[in-house]
């Protein structure tokens, strides 16, 4: 495929996914009073907004860093105006992003203990749950009766946002590189597209 083709590819697929009304009609079901809907369809649909997703958060990425960069060479911490034409305001805020070394901490505390000063009022401790030591007790039946409802007062357990990606089994990808490259050599041959050739 030429570079215009793939654009054009690109373009149409774009088009096509943020059409209005393209998701829902993926997502209707098939049939009435059904409550499934056309599965290739909405993997189709999937797949392209995931890439376009990346595509788009990965570029307005750039674009922001660059537009806040040219606005604001010198930006004070909060936020900072900008004015733009007709009276509208560009509102940029700065933050800086601060990262412990938790293995120099005993270090660091060592240190500032040997000049009284305690390290406990720089630090917020942040309590997140041992999902392995958890799992172990509603795992056990006699435990998950006991232990298990003292600890879920102080849990909340939620479906987190499903994983997926659509991959190709390793033979199915072997044989989809030797017929890739096969087609490469028959469009290499000097006589390609020639139907008046017979080899042999």
């Amino acid at each position: 495929m030429d570079t215009q083709t793939e654009a054009n590819a690109r373009a149409a697929e774009l088009l096509r996914l943020t059409a209005p009304g393209y998701i829902d009609q993926v997502l209707t079901p098939s049939f009435p009073n059904s409550q499934s809907f056309d599965m290739v369809p909405a993997l189709v649909a999937w797949a392209g907004l995931q890439k376009w997703a990346a595509f788009f958060k990965e570029a307005e990425m750039r674009v922001r860093k660059a537009v806040f960069v040219q606005c604001f060479p010198a930006p004070k911490l909060g936020v900072n105006s900008f004015p733009l034409n007709q009276g509208y305001v560009l509102k940029a805020t700065h933050k800086i992003n601060y990262a412990l070394d938790e293995a120099l901490i005993p270090l660091v505390r060592a240190e500032l203990a040997s000049q009284n000063i305690p390290l406990d009022p720089f630090l917020k401790v942040s309590y997140k749950l041992v999902e392995s030591a958890y799992k172990e007790i509603t795992a056990d039946e006699q435990k998950n009766q006991t232990i298990g409802p003292v600890l879920r007062k102080m849990i909340t357990a939620t479906d987190a946002a499903p994983a997926m990606e659509i991959t190709l089994p390793a033979a199915a990808k072997k044989a989809q590189e030797r017929a890739d490259a096969a087609a490469s050599i028959q469009l290499m041959s000097p006589h390609a597209g020639d139907p008046g050739y017979h080899k042999g």
